[in-house]
This record gives C-alpha cells, sequence and structure tokens, in this order.
C-alpha cells in the first residue's frame, strides 16, 4: 500500500511483516456501516486497526462480495 487507506467494502488479506515483525497474514474486514446517523462515530485508526490497511503492507489478496450491498 502506498499510503494508508479504510476498507469500505469486502475483505483484505496483507502481510504487515514491514511494520510488526508478524510473518503471519492478517484479514481485514470492512468498516461497519453505521444504521442511523445516532449511531455515527468518528474513524479513529487505534480503534479501528482491524479495517486498516496500513502504509508500507503488501495486500495479499481482496475479495469483495457484492450480495451483500441490498442485505
Amino acid at each position: 500500500m502506498p499510503c494508508d487507506a479504510v476498507l469500505l467494502a469486502g475483505t483484505c488479506i496483507v502481510n504487515e511483516s514491514m511494520l510488526t515483525g508478524e510473518s503471519v497474514p492478517v484479514m481485514k474486514s470492512a468498516l461497519p456501516h453505521a444504521d442511523s446517523a445516532d449511531d455515527e462515530e468518528d474513524y479513529d485508526p487505534e480503534r479501528h486497526k482491524r479495517h486498516t490497511l496500513f502504509s508500507g503492507t503488501d495486500v495479499i489478496q481482496t475479495r469483495y462480495n457484492d450480495s451483500l450491498k441490498d442485505a
């Protein structure tokens, strides 16, 4: 990844060994969508690490399932 990014749909498997030293690939999932304006919260890179693709990591695999879009 050339820059930090938030995953909005689908899933990714990334290699973060450049950052963490951990050699096991990590699965990232899409940022949950708020059901209403009351549920909205600000994005926080510390709290939303599972949904963030960090600069300097390698993306190994991506998946997008658009059947979930209409659910």
